[in-house]
């Protein structure tokens, strides 16, 4: 594949694109149903595209139940993809997602974490006693498209670009713990290690689900490391 170029995008950019171009096609009288006809376009072609290999409750994020347009709409998280621009054999310019990550703000509760790993969530000089909670960024979806059989990414790539608009958005409000609840795969796990993330409490099993996920954490730079 000749010409290619590896790109990021928000899913708010597409969604927007989507909606302006049904609008200018004058198909629609109102807003909901305009954002059914958004939803049914982004899934129409997500759907047929799109696959997690082995991880169906992240392979549905962006397709059944419509989570994660709806989280986006709602304010409740971001979305971002990493793009494949190429120019295919006929000469016309092609389009692939790769993979995506969605990142949000979430209070980590930690009344049931021990008090010595409470210290290692904690910012340097804060007491673990009476502290219940921690503001910090949640890393909730990492996502590789198993669709595309020489897909470039890797992990680390999806990390680097949630790492990368995490660290953007800590230059305006401030906050140094980034986690994730890796799924419990030993590979899987040692990814996140390798890439700066450490263990901490017991593995987690949402209700309803056949799936354990195992708390991670990674503290962004403080002090004279985090002026830039």
């Amino acid at each position: 594949m000749a010409e290619e170029t590896v790109i990021e995008e928000s899913l708010q950019t597409i969604l927007c694109d989507i909606r302006d171009s049904i609008k200018n096609s004058g198909q629609v009288t109102g807003n909901k149903q305009l954002k059914r006809k958004i939803v049914e376009n982004f899934h129409g072609y997500i759907g047929q595209n799109f696959f997690v290999d082995k991880n169906e409750e992240l392979d549905s994020f962006l397709k059944d139940g419509n989570k994660g347009i709806s989280e986006e709409l709602r304010g409740f998280s971001r979305t971002y993809f990493l793009e494949r621009l190429f120019i295919n054999e006929v000469g016309e310019e092609e389009l692939e997602y790769l993979g995506f990550v969605t990142i949000r703000i979430t209070n980590l509760n930690i009344t049931d974490v021990e008090k010595a790993e409470k210290k290692k969530l904690l910012l340097s000089g804060k007491s673990p006693n009476n502290v219940d909670s921690i503001p910090c960024f949640l890393i909730e979806q990492v996502a590789k498209n198993a669709n595309i059989e020489d897909n470039p990414i890797c992990a680390k790539h999806l990390l680097d670009l949630a790492v990368g608009k995490i660290n953007e958005i800590n230059n305006f409000i401030g906050s140094a713990l980034v986690i994730l609840m890796g799924i419990n795969v030993e590979k899987v796990l040692k990814i996140y290690t390798d890439y700066g993330f450490q263990k901490f409490d017991s593995l987690k099993q949402p209700e309803g689900s056949s799936v354990s996920y195992q708390p991670m954490y990674m503290k962004l730079p403080t002090g004279v490391d985090s002026l830039r």
